[in-house]
């Protein structure tokens, strides 16, 4: 299994530079020394276009025969693994030794075997949290393939990572863009996290999540709990960009009325924040100038 790893591993590294060393030829002024900021130039335009061109690029490999596979495609040996723990030993893998996200394919296998394999990645994430190097490859990782795999257990697991890693921002930034991607699956485990729940970093960020995941499904209960957490909340930004981002009118009327009794003691960045939401949401501040 090991030369299955390493022939995976490396052909998909090979994959992503092969597509910058072709797009720095095809771009390039031809024989001569490049100015360094042409160079930076260049690098530039082709991380961007790389980022529109990743899916593509990502599913090519996936379907590209290996000589070292004896001609199958490293979606045809994924697929073809029906080993829990061997497909773990790939994911750990690649995370420690390519610089790309698991591939989809492996994470599209891993959740085949959820049940198995889901606690597995809860405990890779959490073993691994607030710590840089390989490991924290492998938290970065185990997090984005739990808010792939998009089941309940997974949204219950990042939600009990969020607490876990809530003092710190990057880890937590990571839990928050899983759970982003879980989308309105996220919303009951966090409706009832919040119940009766202090104000920490944990807790924004669920409110968060659960005014992007709602805001098109408009749930009488995700507009309560964030009138109530701006009401009961010392710290009332964070929760007005979740009325922003929840996009419901009445917010106007809670908003209006804080201004009104409390403009005058409140920071520049508060009022401006909520000035924007109004006007966002439809209502009118010319009085408060």
């Amino acid at each position: 299994m090991q030369k299955v790893k390493e022939a995976l591993a490396k052909s998909y590294q090979d994959s992503i530079k092969n597509y910058f060393l072709k797009y720095q030829d095809n771009n390039s002024d031809g024989p001569g020394k490049k100015s360094i900021k042409k160079q930076e130039k260049v690098l530039i335009a082709s991380i961007e276009q790389y980022v529109r061109d990743r899916e593509d690029i990502i599913q090519k490999w996936t379907d590209t025969p290996l000589d070292k596979m004896k001609g199958k495609t490293p979606g045809d040996v994924i697929m073809g693994i029906t080993a829990p723990d061997t497909l773990l030993d790939i994911f750990v893998y690649m995370a420690d030794n390519t610089d790309e996200i698991v591939p989809p394919v492996l994470i599209k296998r891993l959740k085949d075997f959820r049940n198995l394999t889901v606690p597995r990645l809860y405990m890779i994430a959490k073993e691994n949290q607030n710590m840089s190097g390989k490991s924290g490859c492998q938290f970065s990782a185990a997090v984005s393939a739990l808010g792939s795999i998009g089941h309940i257990e997974c949204v219950e697991y990042l939600i009990s990572l969020a607490d876990e890693v809530c003092d710190s921002e990057s880890d937590l930034e990571q839990v928050e863009e899983a759970l982003i991607k879980s989308g309105t699956l996220a919303i009951e485990p966090i409706l009832k996290k919040l119940e009766n729940s202090k104000s920490g970093n944990a807790e924004k960020m669920l409110l968060y999540v659960l005014a992007l995941a709602g805001s098109d499904k408009k749930d009488e209960r995700i507009y309560q709990r964030l009138r109530d957490a701006f009401r009961s909340n010392d710290d009332k930004l964070p929760v007005v960009i979740c009325f922003g981002v929840y996009n419901d009118s009445r917010a106007v009327t809670v908003l209006r009325g804080f201004l009104n009794r409390d403009r005058h003691n409140i920071n520049q960045s508060l009022l401006y924040e909520i000035i924007g939401t109004i006007r966002k949401l439809g209502g009118t501040t010319d009085d408060f100038y």
